[in-house]
């Protein structure tokens, strides 16, 4: 997702790990930075990043396939990232 303005992604950043937080009551390994936030359900992952303007968020994958794809979208960190 693209956003308006980096401000703008901040904000979608925030509201949107709290709306992840309430969808998924059973969750372990919760990791969260100013533009990352992440953690496992009893199925699979659940990964919110931000880089800038955009966005992206991944329900239901591993850190693996996370990584693959921001790479492949040509953001920097794949598992350098926290």
């Amino acid at each position: 997702m693209r956003l308006g303005s980096d401000a703008d992604a901040a904000r979608f950043f925030g509201a949107y790990s709290e709306v992840l937080e309430s969808k998924y009551d059973t969750r372990i390994n919760l990791m969260r930075r100013p533009n990352f936030f992440s953690f496992d359900t009893p199925e699979d992952g659940v990964f919110l990043r931000c880089v800038g303007t955009d966005c992206f968020v991944l329900e239901g994958g591993t850190r693996v396939v996370f990584d693959h794809l921001t790479l492949e979208m040509g953001w920097p960190g794949g598992r350098s990232c926290p």
